[in-house]
């Protein structure tokens, strides 16, 4: 008889090929899988040109910053976006939000976003090493 898992199992990031299907994992793996699509899918924000409206209740709007000025009022809002964005993986908790560039005069920022299962979810999983530890996600605005 198959043991029972609460969490399932899904598609993982990056998708790859595994036979004849897709690669699939259990666990954490697809608790970071799913809180990498939850930042990188362009999440709603309107009807924009050109663009065809579908799940509005997936994705970030942090592909709204990609062009903002770097200011307090900018963080605030990345902040805002990235918890949205996260409310669509129930099973984590924020831990840090940090904007990055890798160097002074570079034009891309990087949103790292540092989170971990919540403890009753980490327990849920046997309480391991990786279920206990926090998790970094990193995205491009």
């Amino acid at each position: 008889m198959p043991s029972y898992d609460p969490f399932g199992r899904g598609l993982v990031l990056p998708i790859r090929r595994a036979g004849r299907d897709f690669a699939i994992g259990r666990g954490v793996e697809v608790f970071a899988s799913r809180v990498e699509l939850a930042l990188a899918i362009r999440g709603p924000a309107g009807s924009l040109r050109g663009e065809v409206p579908w799940d509005g209740g997936r994705g970030s709007k942090l592909f709204l910053l990609r062009n903002a000025p770097v200011t307090p009022l900018f963080y605030a809002r990345v902040q805002r976006y990235v918890a949205e964005a996260l409310a669509q993986v129930p099973q984590v908790r924020i831990v840090d939000i940090r904007l990055r560039r890798e160097s002074p005069r570079a034009r891309t920022t990087y949103v790292d976003v540092t989170w971990a299962l919540r403890p009753d979810v980490a327990s849920a999983l046997g309480g391991t090493d990786d279920a206990l530890r926090t998790h970094l996600t990193t995205t491009r605005l």
